[in-house]
């Protein structure tokens, strides 16, 4: 993978931002119930996500588990239109969103890479 030290400290970066920082588009402290994404019907439970963050979702186009850390999962999602987000979830179901533009301008890592 071209970018694995850029992504490791975006890592520790993105962990620092979900953790209180806040920035247009990150959501910190919501709870969502827990839920196996990977079921049928994760990409509504995803764009559910996205919306109660306060971020426009009409649908959900993509998705990508983009991987796993310390329990928490990472995923993105691009919404119609073209908007995408990283998405983490706690392992107590708490949620945070951040668009990936601001992601990457932040950190340089870059959504729908794995981890």
């Amino acid at each position: 993978m071209k970018h694995t030290a850029a992504v490791k400290a975006g890592l520790g970066i993105l962990g620092v931002l979900f953790a209180g920082v806040v920035i247009v588009g990150l959501l910190a402290g919501d709870s969502v119930p827990t839920r196996d994404v990977e079921s049928e019907g994760h990409a509504d439970y995803l764009r559910d996500i996205v919306t109660s963050a306060g971020e426009p979702c009409a649908a959900v186009d993509r998705t990508f588990r983009q991987g796993s850390r310390r329990g928490e999962h990472f995923w993105n999602v691009t919404c119609r239109g073209g908007r995408s987000y990283a998405i983490q979830i706690t392992p107590d179901g708490k949620t945070r969103v951040l668009d990936c533009s601001v992601l990457e301008a932040v950190t340089k890592a870059t959504c729908f890479e794995s981890f």
